[in-house]
Formats: structure tokens, C-alpha cells, sequence
């Protein structure tokens, strides 16, 4: 009995430590600005809403679950990268209502659609200027409200310390330094017992 309760606590860990799933609002974000004085923090797709991490430059779907997508890259002109190969630009363009926005397009301005599996961009058949109530604030869409502090509209400054790292086992929340800590004492009291 206590072997498989080691075991689904293992299970448990590395399922939280799967690739593609984000702890990316623990990290600082981009904000993009525009030449009117506008800025932005989300960029729009088809499909959903992404922001970019400042330290890597990958793309994080913030639409539903936070999943960082591993094979993205954006460098500081705006172009996207999937898999080495450029597929498209962010950029500012105006929304259905006017709005500077922030939008991931193809070469000729239509909107990327972007599979949330494994992060491939197609273009979609629509423009910008078609999509109407889009947001700019990263804050809207984040599983993790406590990263945006009070008012919701702030960004993790890169000075500050990001808040601990943690996962949720058995609808507790524990700090991941802990749980690895819990689960190295777990292994070593399992190899003592087979060793004695």
C-alpha cells in the first residue's frame, strides 16, 4: 500500500512537471508598445490569446490553460518562429472597433489560427479588422490571479522576485521545493526499507 502511495505521489509530481504545461505567469511578460502610445500585452490569434515571455520569447496560450509553446520563438522585430521556420509577425493593427491591438498575422494580414496542441500556426480567413472585443491586459486571462497584484493591471517586474512555484496534490497547495524535498524522502526511506 505504501509502494502505490509513493508511486501516485510520483505520478502526481511528474504530471506537474509535464513540458507544455505552464508556470509561465510566474515569469515576467512583454509588453509591446505601439508608435500612437498604445500598448499591449496579450497577442491575438484566431483561436487565442498568447502572451511572449521576456526571458525566452516563446509564446504562452493564456486562453483556457496556461501551456507554454515550446517550439515558438519571437525576436525583438516581431517575427514568429515555429520550429525554426518564420510564420508571421506581431504587430499592431486595428480591431473591429477601431483599437490598436496587438495580432499574430501572416505575411498578407490575415490572423494566424494556432493549434493548441502543438502550437503550429495556419493562417486563418480572417483579418484584424474583423474581430471585435479583444483585450490588451494579460491579467484578464491568467489561471494565476496573485501574480497581477491588486488592481489586476500589473506586470511581474523582472527586478522582482517571482512568488514561490506551486502545485496542487489532493486539493492541497504546496510549494514545489517542498514537495521535491518530500519526494526525495519518500525515495530514500523506500530504498532503506529494501535494503534492510
Amino acid at each position: 500500500m505504501r509502494l502505490r502511495f509513493h508511486l501516485t505521489i510520483h505520478v502526481v509530481l511528474a504530471m506537474a512537471f509535464a513540458p507544455g504545461v505552464a508556470v509561465a505567469q510566474t515569469f515576467a511578460w512583454q509588453v509591446f508598445s505601439d508608435v500612437t502610445g498604445e500598448t499591449c500585452e496579450v497577442v491575438h490569434t484566431a483561436n487565442a490569446d498568447l502572451v511572449v515571455l521576456s526571458s525566452t520569447g516563446q509564446l504562452v496560450i493564456v486562453t483556457g490553460q496556461d501551456i507554454t509553446l515550446q517550439d515558438t520563438a519571437v525576436d525583438t522585430s516581431g517575427f514568429v518562429f515555429f520550429e525554426g521556420a518564420e510564420s508571421g509577425l506581431i504587430s499592431f493593427q486595428p480591431d473591429g472597433a477601431g483599437v490598436r491591438t496587438l495580432w499574430w498575422t501572416s505575411l498578407t494580414g490575415r490572423i494566424i489560427n494556432v493549434d493548441e496542441l502543438t502550437g503550429e500556426p495556419t493562417v486563418s480567413e480572417f483579418f484584424p479588422e474583423e474581430i471585435t472585443g479583444v483585450s490588451c491586459a494579460a491579467c484578464d486571462f491568467w489561471d494565476d490571479q496573485t501574480v497581477c497584484g491588486d488592481g489586476g493591471d500589473d506586470v511581474v517586474d523582472d527586478d522582482e522576485s517571482p512568488p514561490l512555484l506551486t502545485i496542487t496534490v489532493c486539493g492541497v497547495s504546496t510549494p514545489i521545493a517542498f514537495a521535491a524535498m518530500f519526494m526525495g524522502l519518500a525515495s530514500i526511506r523506500l530504498v532503506r526499507r529494501r535494503s534492510a
